[in-house]
C-alpha cells in the first residue's frame, strides 16, 4: 500500500498542502482532479520525495518515513519501486529517445529488459522516431518515451503528471489500456494527475 498521512507543504509562507491524506491499494488507479495551481503536481513531488513535505508521513509497503526528519537521518527514497513522470519529462537532450528510455537499466545488460524495450516501442508505436533526439521529436513522442522509460523500471507505484496531455485519443486509449492490464497483472499505482498501483 502507498499511504500518505497529514502531509503539509508550503512555499514562501503559503500553504500548498495542508493535512493531505491518501491511500492507494495494489491494483488501484486513482486520479487527482483540481484547478491549475491547486497543488496536484506538488502532491506528486511530495509523495515521490523529490520535494519532501514539511511534516507528515509516507509509507510505501514496508518502507516508511516521517517528516521532518530526525536530525542526522538521511532520506532513502523507495525508488524505483515508486516512480514518477512529470510534465517536464526530463529527457537528456544529448541522448536519443531510445537511449533515454534504456539509460536507467543500461548497466544491467538484461535480456528481459531488452525484450521489454521492444515491447514498449511497439506498443506505443515509437519505432519510426525512436532514434530521434528530444529536440527532433514532438511533445507527444517525448511523452511516450518518458512513460516507456518509467515502465521499463517496472515500478510498483507509478505517479503520472498529466502524461497524456499531448497525445491523441488513440494513444491515450493504448496507454490507459496497458496500465489497466499491467495493474491487474502485477498490482501497480498510476496518475491525470494520476496514481497507479500495480500488483506484486
Amino acid at each position: 500500500m502507498l499511504k500518505a498521512t497529514d502531509l503539509k507543504k508550503s512555499y514562501r509562507g503559503q500553504n500548498i498542502l495542508d493535512g493531505v491524506n491518501l491511500e492507494l491499494e495494489p491494483g488501484q488507479i486513482s486520479v487527482i482532479v483540481g484547478p491549475s495551481g491547486s497543488g496536484k503536481t506538488t502532491l506528486l513531488k511530495v509523495i515521490s520525495m523529490l520535494d519532501p513535505p514539511h511534516s507528515g508521513s509516507i509509507e510505501v509497503d514496508d518502507w516508511s518515513v516521517r517528516f521532518p526528519l530526525e536530525k542526522g537521518k538521511k532520506l532513502q527514497p523507495p525508488w524505483p519501486k515508486l516512480t514518477v513522470v512529470f510534465q517536464q519529462l526530463f529527457l537528456w537532450p544529448h541522448l536519443t529517445l531510445l537511449q533515454n528510455i534504456t539509460l536507467p537499466v543500461f548497466l544491467r545488460h538484461s535480456k528481459e529488459d531488452q525484450q521489454k524495450v521492444e515491447e514498449l516501442i511497439d506498443l506505443f508505436e515509437m519505432r519510426s522516431f525512436i532514434y530521434r533526439y528530444p529536440n527532433e521529436a514532438s511533445l507527444g513522442q517525448r511523452q511516450r518515451a518518458a512513460l516507456a522509460r518509467a515502465l521499463l523500471l517496472q515500478p510498483k507505484y507509478l505517479l503520472l503528471d498529466e502524461i497524456t496531455s499531448s497525445l491523441d485519443v488513440e494513444q491515450v486509449a493504448i496507454i490507459l489500456s496497458y496500465l489497466k492490464k499491467t495493474g491487474a497483472d502485477r498490482n501497480w499505482n498510476f496518475d491525470c494527475h494520476s496514481l497507479v498501483a500495480f500488483r506484486s
